[in-house]
């Protein structure tokens, strides 16, 4: 293999590897816009969650400070 075909062979390897860098920053950037996504996703229920715990307290008589069990219930056929 003389030198010119040597150089030719790089350049071939160097644009290869400059076009799979191209696509994973492409990946790169589109992965982290997906996890700020699902960051504010999360954050929107999590406050969604924080209001209906709140709204339930608030619903909640206040004399009853424990969670009904299943033994309180009676059955349907009753």
């Amino acid at each position: 293999m003389d030198s010119s075909q040597k150089n030719l062979r790089l350049d071939e390897r160097l644009d290869e590897l400059e076009s799979r860098q191209a696509f994973q920053d492409e990946l790169l950037d589109r992965l982290n816009d997906e996890i700020i996504r699902q960051g504010q996703r999360l954050q929107t229920l999590q406050e969604g969650l924080q209001h209906l715990y709140q709204r339930f307290n608030e619903v909640r008589a206040p004399d009853d400070d424990r969670t009904p069990s299943l033994d309180d219930e009676r059955p349907p056929h009753y």
